[in-house]
């Protein structure tokens, strides 16, 4: 085989025009695509017109690979699936479907071109049932509420005072001693306690999420809507953003966090009616309404107790 002359350092291949240099400087050789689908190929050493050509082969066939979406399927690389963002990539290489969580919360897919989209979304129903029924104890906040415990209200720790009582049942809140002081009729009844205290923490999700969500939607200028909202609460997810419906579902976990943990995951969700999904774009949208977004993410990481 020949070596490349100067005469064929640039040639054409599936519509890709390809310019291939010369750097005795490098260690490796590299590929990129540019722009107007034009692929560089610089290489340390003279190949054989034979090499080079399987390297652009090679390389056009992962970047289709990529870009691939099954021409019978109606679901795209990216797309959202009872409040998770899916990412489906699709791959010659693989033989079976697979399904796992993100780390960022998402869900993602692969499996060879032409899965039906059917296996797809069982695929996803299984897994789905199976988070949303797990109990992921870094997240779900305490229950089963006993004397002096400690319990984490927008940031701040409290201890639990449960208060024997022949009137009212209901939660009072101390700030000077902070005090989560719980008057109930039977102090030996946990099921009670729970659900007090638990209707009370519904009861502050409402009062704070509501003013902050309308808020930071009248400053979002990026929609000119204003979404929906619920709050309620979930085991896995501080919130989900059904774009499709216009609708914002926060859980009542943030109570336990900070106004800025707060205000970020509103930001969050009303970033993903732009972007739905979890890309650089995605992010550099949040960054703009809040440059410290990454300091709420750490903390929402974090087990508060």
């Amino acid at each position: 085989m020949g070596l490349f002359s100067k005469s064929l350092s640039h040639f054409e291949m599936d519509g890709y025009q390809v310019e291939v240099i010369v750097k005795e400087s490098n260690k490796h050789l590299y590929l990129r695509l540019k722009e107007g689908n034009l692929i560089t190929v610089t290489t340390p050493i003279v190949l054989s017109q034979a090499q080079v050509k399987k390297h652009v082969k090679d390389f056009i066939n992962k970047h289709k690979e990529k870009n691939f979406v099954n021409p019978s399927s109606e679901l795209g690389n990216y797309f959202e699936y009872k409040g998770y963002s899916i990412s489906l990539d699709r791959k010659s290489r693989n033989k079976n479907v697979y399904a796992k969580l993100r780390e960022d919360g998402g869900i993602a897919v692969t499996g060879p071109f032409h899965t039906p989209d059917d296996i797809v979304y069982a695929l996803l129903d299984k897994l789905i049932d199976k988070i949303d029924n797990k109990v992921d104890i870094e997240k779900v906040k305490k229950t089963n509420f006993k004397d002096n415990d400690v319990i984490y209200l927008l940031g701040h720790s409290y201890h639990v005072k449960i208060i024997e009582g022949k009137g009212k049942e209901f939660v009072d809140v101390d700030e000077v001693s902070r005090h989560v002081n719980v008057f109930v009729k039977d102090v030996n009844n946990q099921e009670r306690i729970d659900i007090l205290i638990n209707n009370y923490i519904q009861q502050l999700a409402n009062n704070i999420f509501i003013p902050r969500f309308n808020e930071i939607v009248k400053q979002f200028n990026h929609i000119d809507f204003i979404p929906q909202l619920k709050i309620r609460r979930m085991k896995t997810k501080y919130g989900v953003c059904y774009y499709k419906r216009n609708l914002v579902v926060l859980s009542t976990m943030l109570v336990h966090y900070d106004t800025h943990c707060i205000d970020y995951v509103i930001i969050h969700e009303l970033s993903h009616f732009i972007h739905p999904n979890h890309s650089k774009k995605f992010y550099y949208l949040i960054e703009q309404y809040m440059p410290s977004y990454k300091e709420a993410e750490k903390k929402l990481k974090n087990i508060i107790d």
